[in-house]
């Protein structure tokens, strides 16, 4: 089977095919995970309207949509890296996995952010 077949949804690599993919990733991945901790933080704002105050409700309409321009870029970043055929794991720890086979069973080569 062509590693890179697609079976289903699923494209495999072999150990090869991924790491030359990895210094793409690696780039998407960092701004992944910056856009994570900035959407965090945005989503720690307690917006409120108040009909009275006009200048309060503007201020509270950027923040808003900065929060969703945010979301935008996150899930376009995302499927950047999963269009490679490469799996989002775990964007805390950076982590990547790669479908593979090893002889006729199916397995997942894991990069961690730092390796």
């Amino acid at each position: 089977m062509n590693p890179l077949q697609k079976t289903g949804e699923r494209i495999y690599f072999t150990l090869e095919e991924a790491q030359i993919l990895l210094p793409h990733i690696k780039k998407i991945l960092k701004k992944l995970m910056s856009l994570k901790k900035s959407i965090e933080i945005y989503d720690l704002i307690d917006i409120e309207f108040d009909d009275d105050d006009y200048t309060e409700h503007l201020r509270n309409l950027r923040i808003n949509k900065q929060f969703h321009k945010l979301h935008y870029e996150f899930f376009h970043l995302l499927e950047q890296i999963e269009a490679t055929g490469a799996i989002v794991k775990d964007l805390d720890l950076g982590l990547i996995d790669f479908y593979s086979w090893h002889g006729d069973k199916e397995i997942k080569l894991c990069w961690k952010t730092g390796e």
